[in-house]
């Protein structure tokens, strides 16, 4: 489905980025096909889409007069380009697209049709998507951009009611090496990760590090998860938990 949304909806929602990059001199071939502006902003998200997941993506203007055209590409967790096109609202109005029908082509992993949607409008563009489920409930930590530089770290709360998913986007052409470390207790196990450009990643901690794991369902555990890359490209990562007392959920990004 898509449309144009006569109110906006999306006021309080300035800051749920993935991240955003506005560029006046960009070569990236990426968004030649893009809104012909001088300045453009440009955000990765990750989402799910089978028949007990819908994403929908959620589009507002800076300005009542802001060029309100944009573009979609649709990228499976291989980093292969499945799905593009081009969407045109009314001047000034916010517009929503529902991923479902665009990701027939993406690949499963964890069980999860899922993959990327990158988005590019407009600059000063509000990107928000959206994530409700039939049977389950993610509370989703805001998005931690990374780089070889710059390192992440994590909290985790690990139940026997719940349980964690950790979701990779590599936001450059050439794949990337990272290493996530999970610290429990008196113990540091590590796992290495490769990420194809513009592929994504999605890992249940519970079931990664499992032979470390000793979950008492009386009682839960703290612990922390460090990831670390080693390659040149910026990744967008984001702690999912997942519960099951409640149907819905939202996926809250920032920059």
């Amino acid at each position: 489905m898509i449309r144009s949304l006569t109110s906006d909806p999306l006021i309080s929602m300035q800051e749920n980025f993935i991240f955003s990059d506005s560029n006046s001199n960009s070569h990236d071939s990426t968004i030649a096909a893009a809104p012909q502006v001088a300045e453009y902003t440009r955000s990765f998200f990750w989402f799910a889409a089978d028949e007990y997941f819908r994403s929908t993506v959620y589009l507002s203007p800076a300005r009542q007069d802001a060029h309100n055209q944009h573009q979609l590409k649709i990228y499976d967790i291989d980093g292969q380009l499945t799905n593009q096109l081009m969407l045109k609202f009314t001047h000034g109005l916010p517009g929503m697209i529902e991923l479902d029908g665009l990701s027939g082509n993406c690949k499963l992993q964890a069980g999860i049709r899922q993959g990327s949607v990158e988005i590019v409008s407009a600059v000063g563009t509000t990107h928000f998507c959206e994530i409700s489920s039939s049977n389950q409930d993610l509370m989703v930590s805001p998005v931690c951009k990374l780089s070889r530089e710059k390192a992440g770290f994590f909290p985790l709360h690990l139940s026997t009611k719940s349980q964690n998913m950790i979701a990779l986007n590599n936001l450059g052409q050439t794949d990337s090496m990272l290493k996530i470390r999970l610290y429990t207790g008196t113990r540091s196990p590590e796992l290495e990760v490769k990420i194809k450009g513009y592929g994504s990643e999605t890992l249940i901690i519970e079931e990664q590090f499992a032979e470390y794991l000793e979950l008492d369902p009386h009682h839960d555990q703290q612990a922390y998860l460090r990831i670390v890359s080693y390659s040149s490209n910026d990744l967008a990562v984001r702690l999912l938990e997942q519960k099951y007392s409640r149907s819905n959920f939202n996926q809250q990004v920032m920059e």
